[in-house]
């Protein structure tokens, strides 16, 4: 049934569904417009999504998931971690020895919106990933 895109009051199971795909969008680095144009959408069938009145094509889902790196089970259910890499651990770290200017970083981190969190966010983890395969 998630093959064709399906009208909200035909899905109770889904409740929770626009209002969870709104605040990532909130958290994510794209608008709703750049979102629907990533996802070859248009921005009114975009917005149905997020009041509920029609629901994504499974290809649109999980393209959608990808881009904001949320996990498909949690945006559908609201269960589960919200994040794709949720369940990998991170590795121990010692922060103890921080630089002055690295706590300036997270100072200035902490002043931002989630909107420019998340743009940080999707920065440092696709550069780290880069750098990750390069060496």
């Amino acid at each position: 049934m998630l093959f064709q895109e399906i009208r909200g009051d035909k899905v109770a199971g889904l409740k929770g569904f626009g209002k969870r795909l709104k605040n990532s969008v909130k958290k994510s680095p794209y608008t709703q417009k750049q979102l629907s144009e990533m996802l070859s959408l248009n921005q009114d069938t975009f917005s149905n999504y997020v009041k509920e009145i029609y629901y994504p094509k499974a290809d649109t889902l999980l393209e959608l998931c990808t881009i904001l790196d949320i996990s498909v089970d949690w945006l559908l259910s609201g269960e589960g971690a919200p994040r794709r890499r949720g369940g990998e651990s991170l590795p121990e770290a010692d922060f103890s020895d921080l630089t002055d200017y690295e706590k300036e970083l997270m100072y200035h981190y902490r002043l931002l919106s989630e909107r420019g969190q998340g743009r940080v966010d999707q920065f440092v983890i696709s550069m780290t990933e880069e750098e990750t395969q390069n060496s």
